[in-house]
């Protein structure tokens, strides 16, 4: 038994939640605002198409004031909560029990050492499987080098009677832009591709807090 089958056998049952409120739970008068939503938008898109600008506005408008009313109602209404709340503690319920299952099958015990040493592997395993961990201190490093060097280059640039401020402007903007971006991209690319290392430590904490019997 090695930590990665117990892995993929985590992964694969984990695949198999699901963590949504589908359509057919929702309240009766939930389901009629989104249906008429939906065929507003449809509406508004054929006037669109049409050009008749006026009806557009209307459908749009009335379209919004449907979002807004089942928005509202989906956070103010008890009932809605108690959906959400049932649909929360089964989803919860699942997860454990694939923890549970996963114990049973392995014969682990259910001990605050071995669910410590899981949450060690899980780290270990994660920052392994990563592979945008070894670039990032490189990327930081030129980091402190490319910006002086952008803002050397827009000076030179803003000072040369060839160009104009406007594009000047624009060609901060972009470098800002695509600054901004990778530091954005790395984090949220990294929760699609090794969120589920995540998801398994957070059960296993979890698993601690309530099922570890203390002697």
């Amino acid at each position: 038994m090695r930590f990665s089958t117990f892995m993929l056998s985590y992964k694969k049952k984990h695949k198999q939640l699901k963590s949504t409120i589908t359509f057919r739970k929702l309240p009766f008068y939930q389901k009629i605002i989104v249906i008429i939503g939906f065929l507003m938008i449809i509406i508004g898109c054929c006037f669109k198409i049409a050009k008749c600008e006026l009806a557009f506005g209307i459908t749009l408008l009335i379209g919004s004031i449907f979002i807004i009313i089942f928005l509202h109602k989906s956070l103010s209404d008890t009932r809605d909560l108690s959906v959400l709340i049932r649909n929360s503690k089964e989803y919860s319920t699942d997860r454990m029990n694939i923890l549970l299952d996963l114990f049973k099958e392995n014969n682990l015990p259910i001990t605050t050492q071995k669910i410590d040493l899981l949450i060690d592997e899980a780290n270990q395993a994660k920052q392994d499987a990563n592979l945008f961990l070894p670039i990032k201190k490189p990327v930081k490093a030129l980091s402190v080098l490319i910006v002086p060097i952008t803002i050397y280059i827009i000076q030179q640039q803003f000072t040369s009677s060839n160009v104009g401020a406007s594009n000047v402007i624009l060609l901060l903007v972009y470098c800002i832009l695509i600054f901004v971006a990778v530091y954005t991209l790395i984090p949220f690319i990294e929760g699609i591709m090794y969120g589920i290392y995540d998801d398994l430590i957070y059960d296993l904490r979890q698993l601690k807090i309530f099922y570890v019997k203390e002697k």
